[in-house]
């Protein structure tokens, strides 16, 4: 068990011990203590081990210097001079040397004896360490023996924690590059020690705890936001640092009482496990949002059964036996015959009036809209965004409505290769009631479709894509068509982009001019940065400005950018099955 420098240097202080330099490694850990007076027995320094010199063996800078990188190099914790004899003065070079490298050094008057600190820190670290096996084998009680309370609630309570609190379990599961098990304890142990100098900010609210060949943490009096956030930002650090391991991460629901820690573990690692199947690292998914893939993978759990069927269609199967009618035979027709009212209406030999009326009864008594869709934005013509149109229109039964800027079908092209829809505007408009416009179309009363956004960020140039046909002539593309839609609420506006081709901030800007209103809540959608660059820095320095709270960048957004982003804002991640309550 390691303690974090600034936890010890409390203590120590009181021995007239001051940190002369190297602030920023105050988070290093300290496992054990060592005296260390000159360069040969420098070579002999661990990992962790906070260092003592009364200088004896020091005669100039230049040896001290020495000492110091070569305490750095065995990932040792931090320094202590023993100043006024041997070492009147630490000099600049030092100093600046352990500022740089985040070493911690601090100074002590000469007629303090080490050996009194040092005797402290033991007793100090050695209750350390039994306090952590307590808790770690209280834990581990609580996990695997839920129902023996006496093995882990007393012991718990005692050491601080609160049978009644929120508790929340993460889990990392850890996996080596040649899939060599019997190194992952080693592993386990080290990213262990890595996540507590990480989060070692928030040292009252948190406990890993290593259980085979995976790593637990469980957080307590943390919202979920924060427990998702601190995963992410341990995934973000250790796969740059851990690069020969793969990492699963799950985070199970948040859970009122340590007798029921062993469900959030158990559901936390479930995700991870769902994680590794599905090969998805997302970190930010948590057990209840897995869906069909938590069902699947607990068929043999009667209860996770029922409470999903109870979830879905649970008052639908009550209604039918209550009021002695077949909704979820009709459910299951329409879903059968892909979601076709014709369809349904000739497999049960109904009238299509008929299947319509019980399609809206279901919607009435399940509180749902089976199929909610009457309108298409598209966000711009693009392939990728506009070449499945005419095969979801002929889906349907009924003729729905399109909305786009009048370019969105106009033939694009980069050299030879078709960027743009892979039909016509005459054929789209024969399948559907599409309105072309380059100004603000109000489709609801929440709802506007942005139109043509104008430049007005000096940061934010328009990007040459190919060229597009415009009266028969092909002219250079800077896909003017661009556009996104505006969410309008009593508190402020929310923004959901396509690829912002047209930029961001321009975006940002022209939706606070129609909507009159600048006070902008969230935005999800693609931001097309894809490079880390001035604009970048610029755009998240508007994000700051705006104080934007929900930021959910997606399509066209570059994995690094979005690990950039993340440092200087609470960026989301956007995924298949995520829910948005704006």
């Amino acid at each position: 068990m390691s303690i974090a420098i600034e936890y010890l240097y409390k203590y120590i202080k009181k021995f007239d011990v001051n940190l002369l330099a190297g602030e920023s490694g105050l988070n290093n850990k300290v496992r054990w203590t060592h005296i260390v007076e000159n360069e040969e027995i420098a070579g002999f320094i661990q990992a962790e081990e906070l260092l003592f010199t009364t200088g004896v063996s020091i005669k100039d800078d230049t040896t001290l210097l020495n000492i110091i990188n070569i305490a750095k190099d065995h990932n040792a914790s931090g320094i202590v001079v023993n100043t006024g004899k041997y070492i009147e003065k630490i000099s600049e070079e030092v100093i600046d040397y352990c500022n740089e490298n985040e070493f911690p050094l601090f100074v002590m008057p000469w007629n303090i004896r080490i050996p009194d600190i040092m005797r402290a820190l033991t007793i100090i670290i050695l209750e350390s360490e039994r306090t952590y096996t307590e808790i770690s084998n209280a834990i581990k009680d609580a996990i695997f023996l839920p129902t023996h309370e006496e093995l882990y609630v007393q012991q718990l309570e005692r050491v601080g924690f609160k049978c009644g609190w929120d508790y929340v379990v993460a889990i990392i599961e850890l996996e080596d590059d040649e899939h060599n098990t019997n190194n992952i304890p080693t592993y386990a142990e080290m990213v262990k020690s890595y996540i507590e100098k990480k989060l070692s900010y928030i040292r009252n609210n948190y406990f890993a705890v290593n259980i085979g060949k995976s790593v637990a943490i469980v957080f307590y009096n943390k919202t979920d936001l924060e427990v998702e956030k601190i995963m992410k930002e341990l995934y973000i650090s250790m796969n740059k640092d851990f690069r020969n391991l793969k990492l699963f991460i799950g985070i199970g629901k948040r859970v009122n009482n340590l007798k029921l820690l062993y469900k959030g573990y158990e559901e936390a690692k479930n995700v991870a496990k769902i994680n590794r199947l599905i090969s998805n690292n997302k970190v930010h998914i948590r057990y209840s949002e897995m869906a069909i893939y938590r069902l699947l993978l607990e068929m043999e759990n009667k209860e996770i059964i029922k409470e999903f069927h109870d979830q879905t269609i649970g008052d639908l199967v009550v209604y039918d036996k209550v009021n002695n009618t077949d909704y979820v035979e009709l459910l299951e027709n329409y879903f059968e015959n892909n979601c076709k009212i014709n369809e349904t209406a000739k497999s049960l030999y109904l009238h299509r009036n008929t299947v319509n009326y019980k399609i809206s009864k279901i919607e009435e008594i399940l509180d749902i809209n089976l199929d909610d869709i009457d309108t298409v934005v598209l966000s711009h013509g693009h392939y990728d965004h506009a070449g499945g149109i005419k095969d979801f229109i002929e889906s349907r039964d009924d003729k729905i409505n399109i909305i786009c800027h009048p370019l969105a079908f106009n033939k694009k092209k980069s050299g030879n290769t078709n960027m743009g829809a892979p039909y016509t505007k005459e054929e789209i408009i024969k399948l559907a009631n599409v309105k072309f416009s380059d100004k603000p179309v109000k489709m609801s009363k929440n709802i506007t479709y942005l139109g043509q956004i104008p430049d007005t960020i000096d940061f934010e140039n328009r990007k040459l894509m190919g060229q597009i046909e415009i009266d028969g002539e092909y002219k250079n593309d800077y896909i003017i068509d661009d556009s996104a839609l505006l969410y309008e609420t009593q508190d402020g506006i929310y923004i959901i982009t396509g690829c912002s081709h047209s930029g961001i901030c321009n975006i940002i800007e022209y939706a606070k001019k129609v909507s009159k209103k600048d006070n902008v809540l969230g935005i999800i959608g693609g931001t097309h940065l894809q490079e880390i660059n001035n604009q970048l820095y610029k755009t998240i320095d508007y994000f700051k400005a705006n104080n934007i709270k929900e930021l959910y960048p997606c399509h066209c957004t570059k994995f690094y950018v979005k690990a950039e982003m993340f440092k200087y804002l609470n960026i989301k991640d956007a995924h298949v099955g995520l829910e948005i309550n704006w």
